[in-house]
Parts: structure tokens; sequence; C-alpha cells
């Protein structure tokens, strides 16, 4: 296979991975929450009315599709967007 080809079917891919992560209702809603600024999971959980375990969940589909990155501050794991396209991609 050569590079062209191979570089067309990592980017196919990804748009694909994000098409999965951002079809679900509550992913939405978990990116719109973050577009607000960063949280925790529970913080998260309690702004969506979900679980903490369903919320995780559905941070770790956003997270695979490089939407969303999380960052270890003491005990809590806190959740941001990966950049302001992000963002964007939500609002469009």
């Amino acid at each position: 296979m050569d590079l062209d080809r191979a570089f067309k079917d990592a980017i196919y891919e990804q748009i694909a991975r994000i098409g999965r992560a951002v079809s679900h209702p509550r992913r939405l809603e978990l990116l719109d929450l973050l577009c607000q600024g960063p949280m925790t999971v529970e913080m998260l959980a309690r702004k969506s009315s979900m679980s903490v375990g369903s919320t995780s969940q559905h941070l770790q589909h956003l997270k695979d599709a490089h939407l969303v990155r999380v960052q270890a501050q003491g005990a809590a794991r806190v959740y941001r967007l990966t950049d302001a396209a992000t963002c964007e991609l939500f609002r469009s």
C-alpha cells in the first residue's frame, strides 16, 4: 500500500470514529457542557443527570475519538475538549 493510500485510510477512519462518537445524544450533551470549561466526571454526571459510570463510558468514547482529553488533578480526573475546534464542531 502506498503512503497516500495509508494516509487517506487513516483520515477516513478518524472521521468515522468522530462520527460514531458524536452519534449519541448524551455524548453531544457532554461536549456541550465541556464547551463551557473543564469538568470532572462527577460534575458532568450531575449536570447531565447521568450516573458517574455512564458518564465515564461516554467520555471514553469521546476520548477514543480524540475529542476530549483527561488530566489527573490529585485524586480527580478533569476532562476538557482537545481544542477549540471541538467546540466549533459541536456548535456547527
